[in-house]
């Protein structure tokens, strides 16, 4: 057992100055001296700071060691320290960071909340790579033993956490991002010691200045532990030289992609190729923009895609989304999330060939990896998570989502660099061939197509329409119960669905017009008559609905819907209703009287993964 709850680690060198500061800051904590230890470790320093230290030994239970001066190795000296360490969570802290008074009190709590092993960031004011904010914090005279006081003075604008403008783009719910290693800065952090050593501690391969941190963050990150990020934990960085200041200005990015290009060579991760051309912030935002996949909803043609004819679609501001983290296990670990709803499983190599489709929803995503597999000779081991908002079964081509959110976040990850085009091809092959369905390529266009669109089945092509009346709507999707469910399937509808090839000549025509004329003058009003005469049209050719369908599209009609229409040719279990965005709060102040389950989807929601 563990004789303190927490160990400071911090490495120095040439900098006495500074760490006094450090220390003086943890001689002036909330929590108790008794239950933390302070380990300094000299990487090698010209004059050493034992004298100092011996001073605050009288004070902190302080520990300190020396390495011999072979050049920046921060990782070893921070191995070093957490080798020799007795406390249960390591805080590491840099020479000049200066901690406030609760902040050790802060990384406890957060430790023992905390169901999973996580490493927590904590809130650096002042920190930036060339010291630019040296003159404003040095005109504060700040200190180890006035931080606190000094804290509420700073003005956050200027010399706030140098990582805001990732968390302004991209937020900071770090559990929430797809690369949180990008942020994982050593000057601050703390984690459970256990699972440090389990992971080897810092690579001491990874020599020289910067990065090694970063090294550390992917290595946690791709073992399945968590990183987040914390406001409470609050510290200011003291300014003092650089070593990015050494390096001349025009050879500084070279030298960032050389450590960058080494991180790829051992991880093989694609989101570092895009980080040496791309600002941090903007790495997480585009890969987030990776591995998704679009529903939609048919506005007008339900179905006449398979014989040939045109459809008016309109893709869901609900999504599917996957994202996968690479490793060495052979295996595949897939969780699948919808809404609170989750399943797992797990895929070998073996099993992807003797997967028995039966129409689960993980034939989707078996699949997707078998094609993906023929077609570019790699099975994905590692962990693929998928979380959506989008109902399955629901006729909103969610499988079309699933599929193509899968390949895509594939292509991604392993830099293969597919078109679009391709994109489409590999998952209408992995459903027609290996799942068994039969769909029209329209569902994967629509994955990638945004605003109202028309869909002509004969050429595979995509007219976009204009479409900025529809961000004056809210879009509903109601669940209509056993009378149009794949959950439930009515009987009677699905023997008039098998028979209705016999209506689809005089469906085809009259629905040829119907688009023509809205194609001629779209609008928001013209919108609201098209869904709801496409509606009739499948009651009356298709004879798709039922007279309980048909009373729930009237009911909300009389909430306030401008339109409403099934989903999926009456099998997909949904109905979707049209609202103006005014009208949007009466309208499901009648559904939640009535007990009516639906989903709200016109405020273009994201699921995370």
């Amino acid at each position: 057992m563990d004789k303190y709850q927490i160990t400071v680690v911090i490495p120095t060198y040439n900098r006495e100055r500074l760490l006094i500061e450090t220390l003086n800051s943890l001689n002036n904590q909330s929590l108790p001296k008794e239950n933390f230890e302070v380990i300094v470790v000299d990487d090698g320093s010209e004059n050493s700071p034992e004298k100092a230290i011996a001073e605050f030994s009288k004070q902190l239970n302080i520990k300190f060691f020396i390495q011999e001066d072979k050049g920046f190795r921060a990782g070893t000296a921070r191995n070093k320290g957490v080798e020799n360490s007795e406390g249960e969570i390591i805080v590491f802290v840099d020479s000049g960071v200066v901690l406030a008074y609760e902040t050790l009190e802060e990384h406890w709590k957060k430790h023992k909340s905390s169901i999973m092993p996580t490493v927590f960031l904590g809130y650096m004011f002042g920190f930036d790579e060339l010291n630019q904010n040296k003159e404003k914090i040095e005109s504060l005279h700040i200190s180890g033993k006035n931080v606190n006081d000094k804290l509420k003075k700073i003005n956050k604008k200027d010399l706030g956490d140098r990582r805001e403008s990732s968390f302004s783009l991209n937020g900071e719910n770090l559990l929430a991002w797809e690369n949180p290693w990008l942020i994982f800065w050593t000057g601050h952090l703390s984690l459970p010691k256990k699972e440090f050593l389990l992971l080897g501690g810092f690579d001491e391969n990874f020599n020289g200045w910067g990065y090694e941190d970063i090294d550390l963050g992917l290595n946690w990150y791709r073992s399945g532990f968590k990183i987040q990020f914390s406001r409470s934990l609050v510290a200011l960085h003291l300014p003092h030289e650089k070593v990015k200041q050494s390096i001349p200005e025009d050879k500084r990015k070279s030298y960032s992609n050389i450590r960058k290009h080494k991180l790829y060579e051992k991880y093989r991760v694609e989101a570092i190729k895009l980080w040496m051309k791309e600002a941090t912030e903007r790495v997480e935002f585009l890969s987030r923009k990776r591995g998704i996949g679009n529903g939609r909803i048919c506005l007008a043609g339900e179905d006449l895609d398979w014989c040939g004819g045109k459809t008016i679609q309109y893709p869901l501001p609900l999504m599917t989304k996957s994202f996968f983290r690479k490793n060495q296990s052979g295996n595949l670990s897939v969780s699948s999330l919808y809404q609170k709803n989750q399943e797992k499983l797990e895929l070998n190599f073996h099993d992807m060939f003797n997967w028995n489709y039966d129409g689960a929803y993980f034939d989707y995503v078996v699949a997707a990896i078998r094609s993906f597999y023929e077609k570019f000779n790699i099975f994905p081991s590692g962990i693929l998570k998928i979380c959506s908002n989008i109902p399955p079964q629901s006729g909103l081509s969610s499988s079309a989502a699933v599929l193509m959110s899968i390949i895509d976040e594939l292509d991604f990850q392993y830099g293969i660099g597919l078109t679009d085009d391709e994109k489409v091809n590999i998952s209408y092959q992995a459903e027609t061939f290996y799942v068994g369905s039969s769909v029209g390529k329209m569902d994967y266009f629509a994955s990638l197509s945004t605003g109202i669109f028309i869909f002509d089945a004969l050429e595979n092509s995509i007219k976009k329409l204009s479409e900025n009346f529809m961000n004056n709507l809210a879009i509903y999707l109601i669940f209509s119960g056993n009378q149009s469910s794949c959950k439930i399937v009515n009987p009677l509808k699905m023997e008039r669905y098998k028979k209705r090839e016999q209506h689809f000549i005089n469906y085809r025509d009259r629905g040829l017009i119907e688009i023509q004329n809205y194609e001629a003058n779209v609008g928001l009003n013209q919108t609201f008559e098209l869904v709801n005469r496409f509606q009739n049209l499948m009651r009356e050719e298709l004879q798709v609905s039922t007279p309980q369908i048909d009373m729930l599209i009237e009911k909300v009609k009389s909430f306030g819907a401008d339109a409403a229409k099934i989903t999926g040719c009456g099998l997909g279990g949904y109905i979707f209703s049209l609202v103006e965005q005014e009208k949007s709060l009466k309208f499901e102040q009648g559904l939640e009287e009535n007990d009516i389950e639906y989903l709200k989807c016109g405020e273009k929601e994201r699921p995370y993964v």
